[in-house]
């Protein structure tokens, strides 16, 4: 087990250092107070984010809110691809280290 979880903190590592292009939308403005990679997320996807990294459940996260579940599970798979994380495991340890109530919502 501790092997496995040094692996995922190892990939983890990993694609943080890796750059990541901005998008190109009009418009687009970078939240420079968020670390790469969550600076490519949307305010929403930041606050599913941050549920997802308390272990909640899509169900819980929704209720909470106000969205429906199969909602959740897209910002869920859009989360994860952005953050170029394989699993809310990896997606929850690569946000651990971040006070994300200092971060301006």
């Amino acid at each position: 087990m501790a092997e496995s979880i040094d692996e995922l903190y190892g990939e983890v590592n990993k694609r943080r250092r890796r750059p990541v292009d901005p998008p190109t939308q009009v418009g687009f403005r970078p939240k420079l107070s968020v670390p790469p990679p969550f600076d490519m997320l949307s305010q929403r996807q930041l606050e599913v984010a941050r549920r997802i990294s308390k272990g909640m459940t899509n169900f819980q996260t929704a209720c909470e809110l106000g969205l429906t579940e199969n909602t959740v599970k897209l910002y869920v798979s859009q989360i994860l691809r952005l953050t170029l994380t394989n699993s809310r495991m990896q997606l929850a340890l690569a946000m651990a280290p971040v006070d994300w109530n200092e971060i301006e919502q």
